[in-house]
């Protein structure tokens, strides 16, 4: 459907005119969700997140993998994923006003997969992140504002 894809497509360019990316990636540990080494959220890494998107999100994409999100989750949702195929930074603010990224530890005793939509971490840590954020900081989250 246009619109979906279009409405999906708006939401990533208003939200995302950042060339920043998060983090500190010296300490990076086995126990986080995922790794971003020295990947880095660009201009150019912008251009092909929203390739991306018009290539791979259709209307069934949450379906298909089996994620129940609500449609404010999905620019959140979409994000994550994209960062995390990508080894990219990525984090949200918590209801409770807690950062928590790909840097998080607290699924460490989940197994992790090579492949993201396999990757048991992953997947709980994105749940996780949606269950506790909610639209009040969407343009703080999805906008890397301060990132190193």
């Amino acid at each position: 459907m246009p619109s979906f894809r279009f409405t999906v497509i708006f939401l990533v360019a208003y939200a995302f005119m950042s060339t920043f990316a998060f983090c500190d990636d010296s300490h990076e540990s086995d126990s986080q969700v995922w790794k971003v080494d020295q990947n880095r959220w660009t201009i150019q890494e912008e251009d092909k997140y929203s390739k991306w998107i018009e290539t791979n999100v259709m209307e069934d994409f949450f379906i298909r993998l089996n994620m129940r999100i609500d449609c404010a989750d999905v620019t959140f949702a979409l994000r994550w994923i994209y960062a995390r195929i990508h080894h990219l930074p990525a984090a949200a603010t918590t209801g409770g006003n807690r950062l928590i990224g790909h840097w998080s530890k607290d699924w460490a005793r989940i197994p992790t997969n090579a492949t993201w939509d396999k990757d048991r971490r992953f997947r709980a840590a994105l749940m996780a992140m949606l269950a506790s954020t909610s639209t009040k900081t969407l343009p703080f989250d999805t906008y890397p504002k301060g990132y190193s």
